[in-house]
């Protein structure tokens, strides 16, 4: 049995390092998460108070600018047909009446 002495000390030995590597390791997450939590939270606050600097009110000045600039077209003016409306001869599709007869 003096022989198995030193065996069962390096087991004895072998099994406290792990536990220890073990608990270190289980520290390390914990630090970790911690960490990444706080990180989330520093972020958070960061993009709260860049919302809150931001300007929520309407830029009145380019509202005015735009439509001053669409009553240049005229009464009748759109993007689309201009300030001298739609060609009546091109609404027809071939007929000649009213009625499309």
């Amino acid at each position: 049995m003096p022989a198995a002495l030193p065996y069962i000390a390096m087991a004895v030995a072998a099994a406290g390092s792990m536990a220890a590597a073990d608990s270190s390791r289980s520290a390390q997450n914990r630090a970790g998460d911690i960490a990444k939590a706080n990180a989330k939270q520093a972020a958070d606050q960061a993009d709260q108070q860049m919302n809150a600097s931001r300007n929520n009110s309407p830029d009145i000045g380019a509202m005015l600018s735009s439509n001053e600039q669409q009553a240049k077209g005229g009464v009748s003016g759109t993007m689309l047909t201009g300030s001298g409306g739609v060609d009546p001869g091109s609404l027809q599709l071939g007929k000649t009446t009213l009625l499309g007869g």
